[in-house]
């Protein structure tokens, strides 16, 4: 009777066998939202074909995380902060809405945010974006059964963004992003597969973090008013700043703005801006440079008057239609 029964139990296991290393084994990774700001923005979707270009800098991003503390994880953590604003970087070019900046000297800008300085750093655009990376961890949970092990790996990342207004230094829209990102590998009766440490979650747990608040840092950024500076006037012709890299184009009209007077807000203690006043209209003529950095554009003065002498008092803006 032993034998028929030895037997019975033998095909039984071989039977079930494959489904047991089916159901067990496990080999998948999955990117897990931990809450945030939204991924798309209906201004993006919506955005004209012809639109002018803000200049945007984005600096590289800080640490501010326990990872990375120590000397066996400082480059990680570096490479880490280095990676978000690269990832920041391309998220916003994909737009095609910005002219981008990277700034390198973050330190330098986040002391001249703090100390509300940042025109007195000579930052090359109107905006500038600095980040954080808040909260960064790695865990690695196993579990084990009679036929079966499993791997779970994690990674969890927090970034927060400020958008600053160069000419101010007012941080006009903040904003904070996590996600988390996650492996699970498994056998069954030492069939299935297997993993060491995977460095591919960090990157997946900082872009879609990152990735959480880039659409409302877009939306932010095209409701600011787009702007140049009168570089020079002769006769009827004005030179201004930017070109074909911030989307002007021949037969474009700008207004010139004369800026209001500088206050100190008691309030605050910030100095403030009052409204400026329409003094008169450009029409593009020309378009010279070959690069952001040295484009200009000759317009003609169609009605009013700019006056000679300093012509920081003024600054150019779209026609409000």
């Amino acid at each position: 009777m032993r034998k028929p029964a030895l037997a019975i139990l033998i095909v039984f296991l071989i039977g079930t066998l494959p489904v047991f290393i089916s159901c067990a084994t496990v080999d998948s990774t999955t990117t897990v939202d931990a809450g945030g700001a939204p991924e798309s923005s209906p201004t993006i979707s919506n955005a004209q074909d012809h639109q002018l270009k803000r200049r945007v800098a984005v600096a590289r991003f800080s640490n501010e995380t326990l990872y990375g503390k120590s000397v066996l994880l400082l480059r990680e953590a570096d490479f880490l902060t280095r990676q978000a604003a690269d990832i920041l970087v391309a998220r916003l070019a994909e737009t095609g809405q910005f002219d981008l900046i990277e700034y390198s000297d973050s330190e330098t800008l986040l002391r001249a945010v703090d100390n509300r300085a940042v025109p007195e750093i000579g930052v090359p655009a109107d905006f500038v974006i600095v980040g954080s990376v808040t909260e960064f961890g790695r865990e690695t949970v196993g579990n084990t059964g009679v036929f079966s092990r499993t791997k779970t790996q994690k990674a969890h990342a927090r970034v927060n963004l400020r958008l600053v207004d160069v000419r101010s230094s007012r941080v006009i829209f903040a904003a904070e992003g996590t996600c988390s990102a996650e492996s699970e590998v498994g056998t069954t009766f030492g069939v299935g597969t297997t993993a060491g440490y995977d460095s591919t979650l960090n990157d997946k747990a900082i872009s879609a973090a990152v990735s959480k608040v880039v659409g409302n840092i877009v939306e932010t950024l095209l409701e600011q008013p787009w702007r140049s500076y009168v570089l020079e006037v002769q006769g009827n012709s004005v030179f201004i700043a930017g070109g074909a890299s911030q989307g002007i184009r021949v037969g474009d009209r700008f207004a010139v703005v004369q800026r209001g007077r500088l206050i100190d807000n008691p309030q605050t203690g910030v100095p403030v801006e009052l409204p400026g006043q329409q003094v008169g209209v450009l029409e593009v003529q020309e378009v010279f440079g070959t690069t952001s950095a040295d484009e200009t554009s000759r317009c003609l003065l169609q009605s009013g008057s700019i006056a000679a002498g300093d012509l920081s008092r003024y600054f150019v803006t779209e026609v409000q239609r």
